[in-house]
């Protein structure tokens, strides 16, 4: 949500624009090392998926995935072929790791903005910088989950394609842009912490639980 402007608009260019959404300078395949992050990205996960199928590989699986988020990533890099789509008009990007299909226990089978009142959620988390590096976790909390109520510090995750579009369930990828991060009216805060300065964010995130009240 940026100063001044309406919460939600969010939207279309992460770090790796998809393809005819102009990130900064170059079309598709114009930057090879955003073919090399491609790559990388392919054989992790393949090798991520033959190891889920050997006794014990899903730890292992896990342990690669961990390290694909890892990666480096820049707007020209984020591709629709790979997933990434536009939030909105905003700048925001994401892709869908693992649909989430609700709470049937609690009946609730909608996402967090689809409530009138700000709903309370519990999310799992990891936030990277461009650079790779990983500078906030739900781990560095000492928690298993970061409980908060959506939209109330309308910060980062709050921004449309975040946090607030996604199902009980679901794991999501998004892409903050550095232009949203700095016109953000929190001040550039991601879970109420505030985020490196000069880069865009990849957050990947996971929603545990909703419960309207």
């Amino acid at each position: 949500m940026r100063r001044g402007g309406a919460a939600g608009a969010a939207g279309a260019g992460a770090r790796g624009g998809a393809a005819g959404a102009g990130a900064r300078g170059g079309g598709a395949g114009a930057d090879p090392r955003g073919r090399g992050r491609r790559e990388l990205l392919g054989s992790a996960a393949g090798a991520a998926l033959a190891l889920v199928r050997l006794p014990g590989g899903q730890k292992a699986a896990q342990a690669i995935e961990e390290e694909v988020q890892a990666v480096p990533f820049s707007p020209e890099s984020l591709f629709k072929k790979d997933g990434w789509v536009a939030a909105g008009a905003g700048g925001v990007r994401y892709r869908v790791m693992r649909q989430g299909t609700g709470d049937r226990d609690a009946g609730i089978f909608d996402p967090p903005d689809q409530f009138k009142t700000f709903p309370f959620v519990a999310v799992r988390f990891s936030a990277y910088s461009e650079d790779g590096r990983r500078f906030f976790a739900t781990e560095d909390l000492r928690k298993a989950e970061f409980a908060y109520q959506v939209g109330v510090r309308q910060g980062l995750e709050d921004e449309f394609g975040g946090v607030n579009q996604m199902m009980v369930g679901e794991r999501r990828q998004f892409v903050v842009p550095e232009d949203v991060v700095i016109e953000n009216i929190s001040g550039g805060k991601l879970f109420g912490r505030k985020v490196p300065a000069g880069t865009a964010i990849l957050v990947d995130a996971e929603l545990l639980s909703l419960r309207p009240y």
